[in-house]
């Protein structure tokens, strides 16, 4: 035996608290707790609780040399379960479980008779952390009701991971959607949704119940995603969120509805589009649009919302046809350039992009647009590189986007450019190596990387190089060294000027 080690053995049995703490961390430290476990357990009885705590943390800290030395200490923290000390009940808890699971296996029935209605927050919570880790979720029950916040939301969270656990109590998880404690509830709809197909009607009903009785946005917000993990069973409930005040929450629901996808979904939304308020036709529309091939049968009418008189249902029907790409609706969608609001004509035409041959011929319509921005849409419908429509449907339209090179306002021509770059269109580098004497930079900038993208001629950049802007003339720069060296044979082109 050492010095330290003789030391730390006398000073366990030390008048000073922090004697004895000091005695138990070098013996730890020196790996000795093993040797000495009957000196160290018989602090488990000492008056100070700081120093049972202690000795709780060694004796379960420490490496043990057989099964049946930690399953006989096991038993010996065991008698210190029904301690005076809520800490101390808890730390006794913590130290069975370092164990190992099978010297936790020989106490666990005492743990639950002696601390299986433990009224105290802390030891409660570790008794919950052993039954967790050793998979003994129907050990959970009488948690579930604790009276603390915190034990309650615990429980419901290892009860929603065990899949015995959940089924067992799921009456009580129902119960405890109408706890007053936030967190609490928000535990329980969480747990609800493990249940999955396996959801009952009533706990269905509780769940679409807490539309109205939650004044918690997330915890509606929860309840959505727990009623689509019912599936197809949840369809009917779900529906039910699209009438919900928060937008968020009704968003939710239209996306949920569109993940669980089928027949029944479709139905279910194609119903609620023609319902008297407003916000839900709106989500009605959004679901179908995320139903896809599901929604689409019903295309016709999600068109005839595209005059609806709520403004958020006119949008949300314009981006459901985008989403389901209905080709067969692209005149409906091309008539709104008539239409007095600038968002509804800016959406539609972004929308034409995804509707094909028809979607392209429409979208033409928006070009003379009175506005700006709709017009600057409209041509970047046309531009392959930012746009859902293929290259060869907008190519017999490249006349329409070359004649935007001329609009007056510098976006569309910047979008003009960029189109004509994109769709590599070379019979057009003549006019836009004219962009050379337009007054915007950063059209001037993008004219030069569009002449390369359409094999132009160096001839066609040299006007550039003159350019005031440093970054026009950089990039000029580089791609006239380009073009002289790979471009085309320009002998018989002048340069722009």
């Amino acid at each position: 035996m050492t010095p330290e080690e003789e030391n730390a053995v006398e000073q366990l049995e030390a008048f000073q608290i922090s004697e004895k703490r000091i005695a138990l961390q070098t013996l730890a430290g020196l790996g000795k707790v093993e040797t000495y476990s009957d000196e160290i357990a018989k602090l488990l009885d000492d008056e100070e609780a700081p120093v049972r705590k202690e000795a709780a943390f060694t004796l379960g800290k420490a490496t043990w040399s057989s099964s049946k030395s930690s399953q006989s200490i096991a038993r010996t923290l065991a008698s210190s379960l029904q301690d005076e000390d809520k800490i101390v009940r808890a730390e006794v808890v913590r130290a069975i479980a370092s164990l190992g699971k099978d010297a936790v296996n020989t106490v666990i029935d005492r743990i639950e008779k002696i601390l299986g209605k433990e009224q105290e927050e802390e030891p409660a919570l570790a008794v919950l952390e052993t039954f967790a880790a050793l998979g003994e979720g129907a050990r959970f029950g009488s948690f579930l009701n604790h009276p603390s916040p915190n034990v309650c939301r615990v429980a419901l969270v290892e009860t929603g991971r065990s899949p015995e656990a959940r089924v067992k109590f799921a009456h009580t998880i129902r119960e405890q959607l109408g706890h007053q404690d936030t967190s609490v509830r928000l535990a329980a709809v969480q747990a609800s949704g493990e249940l999955g197909s396996g959801c009952s009607e009533a706990h269905l009903e509780a769940l679409v119940a807490l539309r109205t009785t939650d004044r918690q946005p997330k915890v509606r917000r929860a309840a959505v995603q727990a009623v689509g993990k019912a599936g197809v069973l949840g369809v009917p409930f779900l529906v039910h969120f699209f009438h919900d005040q928060d937008e968020g929450v009704r968003h939710f629901a239209a996306e949920t509805l569109g993940g669980i996808g089928g027949e029944t979904a479709a139905e279910s939304a194609a119903e609620m589009v023609e319902h008297e308020d407003g916000p839900v036709r709106m989500a009605a529309l959004m679901a179908l649009g995320r139903l896809k091939g599901d929604g689409r049968d019903h295309s016709r009418l999600i068109a005839k919302h595209l005059h609806d008189s709520d403004f958020s249902a006119r949008l949300a029907a314009i981006q459901a046809l985008s989403d389901l790409n209905a080709c067969d609706e692209a005149r409906s969608v091309g008539a709104l350039c008539k239409d007095d609001n600038k968002g509804i004509r800016q959406a539609a035409v972004s929308a034409l992009a995804k509707m094909g041959k028809d979607g392209a011929e429409e979208a033409v319509r928006y070009l003379d647009d009175p506005d700006a921005a709709v017009r600057q849409a409209a041509v970047r419908v046309f531009s392959p590189l930012h746009s859902k429509l293929p290259a060869d449907l907008a190519l017999p339209h490249a006349d329409e986007v070359c004649r935007k090179l001329n609009d007056d306002d510098w976006r569309v021509r910047f979008a003009a450019v960029v189109a004509l770059g994109d769709l590599h269109t070379g019979q057009y580098a003549t006019q836009v190596a004219v962009m050379c004497n337009d007054d915007d930079n950063q059209v001037r900038r993008s004219a030069v990387t569009a002449l390369v993208k359409l094999g132009a001629t160096a001839s066609h950049v040299a006007a550039f190089l003159r350019d005031e802007d440093a970054g026009v003339r950089k990039e000029a720069e580089i791609a006239y060294a380009d073009l002289k060296a790979n471009g085309p044979d320009d002998d018989n082109i002048s340069e722009c000027d």
